[in-house]
């Protein structure tokens, strides 16, 4: 999995996977869906980021979110998965 983000104020950008499984279930519970031990950091450089690592989406999906320490920047992303017969 690639993350990159742009346009960030400044470090660090935290990254979370969460087990939300869409955007109105991770704005409305924030991070408690998110596994706080396997936190990814990103340094962005002129307001731009990438991070990669190993990710395995369950069948119900999951969605990532990314924000600075304040929580004055956040932003989130979510995949599903669609499985056919």
């Amino acid at each position: 999995m690639n993350v990159a983000g742009a346009n960030w104020a400044g470090p660090p950008v935290y990254v979370l996977i969460c087990t939300a499984t869409d955007l109105t279930i991770l704005t409305r519970t924030g991070t408690s869906t998110c596994d706080l031990s396997n936190l990814k950091v990103g340094m962005p450089a002129d307001g731009a980021f990438s991070l990669s690592f190993d990710l395995r989406v369950p069948d119900d999906g999951l969605c990532i979110a990314a924000g600075d320490q304040g929580q004055v920047e956040a932003g989130g992303a979510c995949i599903s998965v669609e499985i056919t017969d």
